[in-house]
């Protein structure tokens, strides 16, 4: 029996480790409140801080080239940027956009390297969601096309179940922004889990639960599953990849 009362082991964030291997653990600065078996992110060049699943990218695609008289305003999470009036060239304006863009707070954005027109920006809000728009007057007509709801962080493993949590104590046993928590990789561990994640099956992380999933359209971080999601613990058995995994647009930045 578990600690829920039924024939399901699993204990949110209980590392039950794989025959012949040493589970791996790190640590993790927690960014935002979570509990034991979340599955956490982080970025490249953000050390060891980590936070849930987040939308956190938005591409903005031009219909066409800028030109004389255009001047671009780039929105992001409600936050306009300065008017970037067309000078010179296509490639110098939308430079001079894409500076404009990375002048607002908590924002990073660059040029879609595919796209050999330079017509498409990528925007990142770490560890928020993004959402970015844009509208060009003066001068020829220019659409711009958002596209919310993409994905560019690097899944990192799930928080392992601790002794003592910080917050324990006259709170709600669970970690929250600058608390230390422990990471495990590599190996096996009871998980947060939705509905229908099955026994050799996948699971993908969901952006709306911020627990592992059976949507195949939720993110694919690698992760296969032992022991089904149990309905009254609300955990599963999963194996954990051994390296970071990253999303869609994680190494653009």
């Amino acid at each position: 029996m578990s600690a829920y009362g039924d024939m399901n082991q699993g204990v949110a964030g209980l590392v039950q480790g794989t025959l012949g291997l040493t589970p791996k653990t790190k640590t993790g600065c927690v960014q935002e409140t979570m509990t034991a078996g979340t599955p956490v992110f982080g970025y490249p060049n953000s050390g060891d801080k980590v936070w849930k699943l987040k939308a956190d990218v938005s591409k903005l695609v031009l219909g066409s080239d800028l030109s004389a008289s255009n001047s671009t305003v780039i929105t992001v999470n409600g936050v306009a940027t300065t008017a970037v009036v067309y000078a010179t060239s296509h490639a110098a304006t939308i430079a001079a956009v894409v500076d404009a863009i990375k002048a607002l707070a908590g924002v990073e954005a660059v040029l879609d390297t595919t796209d050999v027109n330079s017509r498409t920006i990528l925007i990142r809000t770490k560890g928020a969601t993004a959402t970015a728009s844009g509208a060009v007057t003066g001068g020829s007509a220019v659409t711009i096309t958002p596209t919310n709801g993409l994905f560019g962080q690097v899944f990192q493993g799930v928080i392992a179940l601790g002794h003592t949590v910080p917050t324990t104590l006259g709170g709600s046993a669970s970690y929250v922004a600058g608390d230390s928590a422990c990471v495990a990789y590599a190996t096996e561990i009871w998980a947060q889990a939705g509905a229908g994640v099955d026994s050799n099956e996948k699971a993908f992380v969901s952006v709306s639960t911020g627990v592992f999933s059976a949507t195949t359209t939720d993110q694919d971080v690698g992760v296969r599953v032992k022991v089904s999601r149990d309905a009254a613990s609300g955990v599963a058995l999963v194996y954990l990849p051994s390296m970071p995994v990253a999303l869609t647009y994680a190494d653009r930045f």
